[in-house]
C-alpha cells in the first residue's frame, strides 16, 4: 500500500510537473503568437497605407496630366511675352481680310497682375464696316489662336457719315481682356511634363 501511494504521489507530481511545462509551453507560445498577431497586423496595415498611397498617387499623377493638359490648352492661348506684336499683327490682318476700318488700344495701364508671370490685359477694338463685313471680323477675332474674352459689345449707325448711310455701315466697339504670359513662366504652368514618382 505504502508502494503504491508512493506510486500515485510520484504520478501525480511528474503529471504536475508535465502539466506546469506543458502550461508553460503553452503560455509561451501563445504570448509568441500574440506578438507575431501583433506584427502581423502592423505589417498588414503598412502595406495597406502602402497600397492607399500608391493608389492616391496614381489619382494624383492622372488629375495632375489633367490640369496639365488644360494649362498648356490655356498657356497656348496666351499672348506671351515678346509675341504682343504678332497679337497685334493677326487683328489687323482680320480687319483687312474682313474689309474693316479697325483701331487697336491695348491698355497695359490697366493691367491685373494674376501672378509674377500672369497678367489679364483689357483689349478696346472699334471698327467700322457693313453689317456682314462686321460680322465676318468677330468671327475671325474669335477663331484667333489667342484667348480674348469679350466683356463689352456695342453696335451703332457709323455717325461720320450722317444720314447719308446707304450701305449700312455700322461701327462697333468692343471691350475685351486678353491673358498674357512671361517669358519666365513655370514649366508646370506651361503644361510642361512635371515627373511624379509612382
Amino acid at each position: 500500500m505504502l508502494m503504491q501511494k508512493r506510486i500515485l504521489v510520484t504520478i501525480g507530481i511528474f503529471s504536475t510537473l508535465n502539466l506546469a511545462l506543458i502550461g508553460g509551453l503553452v503560455a509561451t507560445s501563445v504570448i509568441s503568437i500574440g506578438k507575431y498577431v501583433q506584427k502581423i497586423e502592423k505589417e498588414r496595415q503598412n502595406l495597406e497605407t502602402q497600397y492607399i498611397s500608391r493608389i492616391y498617387m496614381r489619382d494624383t499623377a492622372a488629375s495632375m496630366s489633367a490640369i496639365r493638359a488644360r494649362l498648356d490648352l490655356a498657356s497656348g492661348l496666351a499672348v506671351r511675352e515678346g509675341g504682343e506684336l504678332n497679337f497685334i499683327t493677326s487683328l489687323e490682318r482680320t480687319a483687312e481680310k474682313s474689309g474693316v476700318k479697325q483701331s487697336i488700344a491695348l491698355e497695359t495701364a490697366n493691367q491685373k497682375n494674376l501672378t509674377t508671370w500672369e497678367k489679364e490685359i483689357p483689349l478696346g477694338l472699334e471698327f467700322s464696316g457693313t453689317y456682314p463685313q462686321v460680322l465676318r471680323h468677330l468671327n475671325a477675332i474669335e477663331r484667333l489662336p489667342y484667348s480674348i474674352i469679350i466683356t463689352g459689345l456695342q453696335i451703332s449707325a457709323d455717325q461720320q457719315l450722317g444720314n447719308e448711310n446707304p450701305d449700312g455701315r455700322v461701327k462697333v466697339s468692343v471691350s475685351a481682356i486678353i491673358y498674357w504670359q512671361s517669358k519666365n513662366t513655370p514649366p508646370f504652368i506651361n503644361g510642361a511634363p512635371v515627373t511624379i514618382a509612382q
